[in-house]
């Protein structure tokens, strides 16, 4: 048997995630809930990848201005944090909606924006990845368009903080 160097007794060794999640805990990214289980086919929550991104960075915020809305959330530091930072944003209601569960077009987005990875969709090259069900006038299509491709860009970042690409790397 394989010595385990985490304690999540609903995380089998032979899991296909295993090691992905042995990595983020021992990084101290993912901590399990407060009953020792990681419970790996749960939905994660806008708050819960907020909060990892935020440990894996040891990010920190200053900030005391606290929305209503997460005052009281198990996760309002971390939250307080990637807000402040840009990481994560509000919906069109300015609401946060931390125990929403989390999209995958967000969770690039919250990616991206921690990476500094931005790109505007007239300095994206031809030939990049295509996906058949993402739409150059969806939200997200930068994000996805930015996190699926490979590529170089212009060292300077353009006037608003965005890539001018160079080249897609295959």
């Amino acid at each position: 048997m394989t010595k385990r160097l985490f304690n999540y007794p609903d995380v089998e060794n032979d899991r296909w995630s295993y090691n992905n999640i042995e990595n983020l805990s021992n990084k101290g990214g993912i901590k399990g809930y407060p009953d020792g289980e990681f419970k790996p086919v749960n939905k994660i929550t806008r708050a819960e990848a907020a909060t990892i991104l935020v440990r894996l960075e040891n990010a920190t915020s200053n900030n005391k201005n606290i929305l209503e809305e997460i005052k009281d959330h198990w996760a309002k530091e971390e939250l307080i944090t990637a807000i402040e930072k840009g990481w994560i944003k509000g919906y069109g209601d300015g609401s946060i909606k931390a125990d929403n569960f989390i999209t995958r077009a967000e969770f690039v987005t919250l990616v991206n924006r921690m990476q500094n990875r931005k790109v505007k969709a007239e300095n994206i090259l031809e030939n990049i990845k295509y996906f058949n069900d993402l739409e150059k006038n969806a939200w997200y299509y930068e994000d996805i368009v930015e996190a699926a491709n490979t590529h170089n860009y212009e060292k300077e970042r353009l006037e608003d903080g965005s890539e001018k690409w160079t080249e897609i790397i295959k």
